[in-house]
């Protein structure tokens, strides 16, 4: 016998009963981690969980994971296709239906890298039949691909990313430092440092990878908050750390916030 219909009014109700929350919980967990490219990235981003979706436009690059087979056996790679793609594949493997090797369901989603991501986005409008002149977007043009962008493809998908209750997310980067407004963007206003404007709206914590000496790194921690990751309570006590140090605050991290 098959069920009755639901009406509208049934369905807000449960999306309502579902979606809302405490003002003290908070449900997306997204971290950003940028830095110059081969710096190790993926690696770091694939030690942040138990079992990893690692979404990535750049396939060679996780071949890094190999000579880490200790990281290797918790990721699976899934290639880049596009924005409306991801939109519909991320609830799969949050909501567990698409699950790891082990039949296990994901705990972070990985994107590698967001820079490129943006890139191939910014072609894609350019080719859709914004004029251009002698191969460049004229003057006349200059800020729509910068508006498409952030209003067709990342707010959206932000905005999928930050309904997320269950996975961490990760959005990996090759951008530099920028500017102390557009972390993780290069310090001229074009297409990328509007798209990351946007994203850094929705991020909890940024890390910013960099080599300070032989064989040394160290990530320069911003959470958006002053020191707070933005909506929890956790204060990473110092600006500049090591890689274990930065998983271990990641793991304290996580468990100071709420799901609903």
């Amino acid at each position: 016998m098959t069920e009755p219909r639901r009406t509208e009014e049934e369905l807000l109700l449960e999306w309502l009963a579902k979606k809302s929350r405490r003002p003290s919980e908070v449900t997306a967990k997204i971290i950003s981690i940028f830095s110059e490219a081969g710096l190790g990235k993926t690696v770091l981003a694939c030690r942040l969980g138990k079992r990893v979706a690692l979404i990535t436009n750049e396939i060679q690059g996780s071949s890094a994971l190999l000579n880490h087979p200790e990281i290797e056996k918790n990721v699976r790679v899934i290639p880049w296709v596009s924005y409306d793609r991801m939109r519909k594949i991320i609830p799969l493997i949050e909501s567990g239906k698409f699950r790891h090797y082990d039949d296990e369901p994901y705990d972070v989603i990985v994107l590698d890298t967001v820079s490129g991501m943006i890139t191939e986005t910014v072609q894609e409008i350019v080719k859709s039949g914004v004029a251009t002149e002698k191969g460049k977007v004229s003057a006349e043009v200059a800020g729509r691909p910068d508006y498409l962008v952030s209003e067709q493809r990342i707010i959206p998908l932000m905005t999928d990313l930050a309904n997320i209750e269950r996975c961490m997310i990760v959005l990996l980067s090759h951008q530099r430092l920028g500017d102390k407004l557009t972390p993780g963007a290069n310090t001229r206003m074009d297409a990328h440092a509007a798209a990351f404007k946007v994203i850094n709206k929705y991020v909890s914590i940024m890390a910013y990878l960099k080599v300070v000496g032989p064989n040394q790194r160290e990530l320069q921690v911003m959470p958006n908050g002053n020191g707070v990751a933005v909506k929890t309570r956790y204060h990473f006590p110092s600006e500049f750390v090591t890689d274990d140090e930065f998983v271990a605050h990641i793991e304290k991290w996580k468990g100071t916030v709420t799901n609903v």
